[in-house]
């Protein structure tokens, strides 16, 4: 689904709209919505909140599918994709020892594209949900400040692209965004290894 027809959806059902868009689409609804705030089309706080509840709502949808039907994925279909059992065992392990880590940074960094696999393998782990969602709605905070500060800075020109070098720019504008996110996601697992 591309910005303009998510744009076009938020702006014909404003914010009764955003929460499933959140909730199927993720990040993506997040820069439109800055955007949308830029232009005045939608107010802050209601934003946020129908932000929130989508993307947490799908966060604890995979943790639910992850909790009840994880062991049934692995032993099943798993073993077609290449999940074996001892690979799940040490993905248990490792949630174990830094499951709140691995979820702030998987939230904050939107998962480098595993958020969906970190969040399923965290209802596997039965990771406790009150900590699992307070650490991810942590994470949801930060995450949703960058994509509306993005969206709202750079919405307008992002939507106007109109020529080949426009496209470039942007293109590398877009590279240097996600080199920032993984950058800062580096750091902050260094330091919280330290």
């Amino acid at each position: 689904m591309t910005v303009a027809i998510v744009l076009q959806f938020v702006q014909q059902y404003g914010y009764f709209i955003i929460t499933p868009a959140a909730f199927l689409l993720g990040p993506v609804v997040g820069l439109v919505c800055g955007f949308l705030l830029k232009t005045g089309t939608l107010s802050l706080i209601p934003t946020c909140i129908a932000l929130v509840i989508g993307e947490l709502g799908g966060d604890a949808f995979w943790y639910w599918l992850g909790l009840y039907y994880g062991e049934a994925v692995v032993h099943g279909p798993g073993k077609y994709v290449g999940i074996t059992p001892e690979g799940v065992e040490r993905a248990k392990a490792l949630f174990r020892h830094n499951h709140d880590r691995i979820v702030f940074i998987s939230k904050i960094t939107g998962g480098f594209g595993f958020s969906t696999a970190i969040f399923f393998t965290a209802g596997l782990s039965r990771i406790a949900f009150a900590r699992y969602i307070w650490i991810n709605a942590t994470g949801q905070a930060v995450w949703m400040a960058g994509l509306l500060g993005v969206g709202y800075f750079f919405g307008q020109w992002i939507t106007s692209v109109n020529n080949v070098f426009d496209a470039l720019t942007a293109f590398g504008t877009l590279i240097m965004v996600i080199l920032c996110f993984w950058g800062f996601g580096r750091y902050l697992r260094r330091r919280m290894s330290e």
